[in-house]
């Protein structure tokens, strides 16, 4: 495509036409226009540039009126304000008309430093209802949130598949989970977290294939493979050099899910530009 529509991953460009213009909800002969500079998007440091696209992001359709919010509630991405009232109440679990009040500091939620104070919202978070007891719980279950710490205790056992009653039980170190630094210790949540039940075999793969979470190792064959859209018994062949994925620092070498990864399907004419660019 031409130059400012290329899509960057990795610091590398997608160059499958179809593929980038549908990641901003375009189809092939929908026309490309420039808005205003400030409602663009920026991914990567481009502006994209398809009004309907924009829009749609923020819960706009065409004809609507954007106005502008009292500073607090503004949404921001990309250092930019989004100023649509009705996607940024939405986006909390608001809707029109809902009073908002302020909550004790220690239930705030921070979204790009800035406090969101509807009451219902914040407390949907985290798996609680209204009247529900907030309890705290021993310093090492605790969940941080943006350097808070969320002190429900029911909210913080069903985060990592736990459940009232259930015993936890420390696991052997390679197979810990770390959240915010900090070691979480119930081995069934840990073994599903990447496709593994209890009984499963677990066994090491060649060093290509690992994945890492946290600095470790995961180790269990079968869920590696299908985290990259790979089967048992699927043939692992390399791809020319611009196509791989990279994931940790790692090439992913299944052409398949390779391609399937930027809308591609088998047959679709894979093309590649010659230069590139330095932002």
């Amino acid at each position: 495509m031409e130059p400012q529509f290329y899509l960057y991953y990795e610091s590398q460009k997608l160059i499958n036409e179809k593929a980038c213009l549908q990641s901003y909800g375009m189809k092939e002969g929908d026309e490309v226009t420039c808005m205003e500079p400030q409602f663009c998007l920026c991914y990567e440091g481009q502006k994209l540039i398809n009004e309907k696209a924009c829009l749609q992001s923020y819960g706009m359709k065409k004809g609507d009126e954007v106005t502008c919010m009292e500073p607090q509630f503004y949404l921001y991405y990309e250092g930019q304000k989004l100023k649509n009232e009705k996607a940024c109440l939405q986006s909390y679990g608001m809707k029109e008309g809902d009073e908002v009040t302020c909550m004790e500091p220690q239930f705030y939620l921070y979204y790009e430093g800035q406090k969101l104070i509807n009451e219902k919202a914040c407390l949907q978070s985290f798996g609680m209802k209204e009247g529900d007891e907030v309890t705290c719980m021993e310093p090492q279950f605790y969940l941080y949130y943006e350097g808070q710490k969320l002190i429900n205790e029911k909210a913080c056992l069903q985060s990592y598949g736990m459940k009232e009653g259930d015993e936890v039980t420390c696991m052997e170190p390679q197979f810990y989970l770390y959240y915010e630094g900090q070691k979480l210790i119930n081995e069934k949540a840990c073994l599903q977290s990447y496709g593994m039940k209890e009984g499963d075999e677990v066994t090491c793969m060649e060093p290509q294939f690992y994945l890492y979470y946290e600095g470790q190792k995961l180790i269990n064959e079968k869920a590696c493979h299908q985290s990259f859209g790979m089967k048992e018994g699927d043939e692992v062949t390399c791809m020319e050099p611009q196509f791989y994925l990279y994931y940790e620092g790692q090439k992913l070498i299944n052409e398949k899910a390779c391609h399937q990864s930027f809308g591609m399907k088998e047959g679709d004419e894979v093309s590649f530009v010659l230069y590139y660019y330095v932002i």
